[in-house]
């Protein structure tokens, strides 16, 4: 069962103001890939991660099982957390507090953004919205929940 909107705003809030950046490598956003890569290979569903900053693609993980219709996904879960600077989890729990309708009340094209989890905004300390990460293959809460594991183990490791 989905835990309440507003104990799921908290969270990402909590999780966006804790997983920030001090830099960015591609030294690191490869090491943070590989560790994407290994949670997502581990939860026995075709699980595909990417991590794009600056429009770049950076890393790109699809393994057997995950085609066209996750890049589709992919792609929008990206436009989210770029245009609106937070995860895809945070905004879909604003909307449910909210009971906004993101395509109808901000005009949000449900062709190019996601309205559900599992993107995750690459946020420097100072603020800065650089990229995006985004994992597909799951309910939109596993989809975060892996990248948001991800990011900790990632942090954990650089101490």
């Amino acid at each position: 069962m989905e835990e309440n909107a507003r104990q799921m705003l908290e969270r990402c809030l909590e999780e966006e103001a804790q997983l920030q950046f001090d830099s960015l490598s591609p030294a690191d956003i490869w090491r943070l890939g590989c560790i994407l890569k290994e949670l997502a290979d581990a939860c026995g569903k075709p699980m595909a991660v990417e991590i794009k900053v600056n429009g770049l693609l950076r890393f790109r993980y699809y393994p057997t099982g995950a085609g066209e219709y996750y890049n589709m996904v992919m792609t929008r879960k990206h436009n989210t957390a770029n245009v609106l600077e937070k995860s895809s989890l945070r905004f879909y729990a604003e909307n449910q507090i909210s009971g906004l309708d993101p395509a109808k009340d901000m005009l949000l094209d449900p062709n190019r953004f996601q309205f559900r989890g599992g993107a995750f905004p690459i946020r420097l300390r100072d603020g800065c919205v650089i990229g995006s990460i985004v994992a597909a293959g799951g309910a939109h809460t596993e989809d975060h929940a892996l990248i948001v594991r991800g990011l900790t183990r990632y942090f954990a490791k650089k101490q």
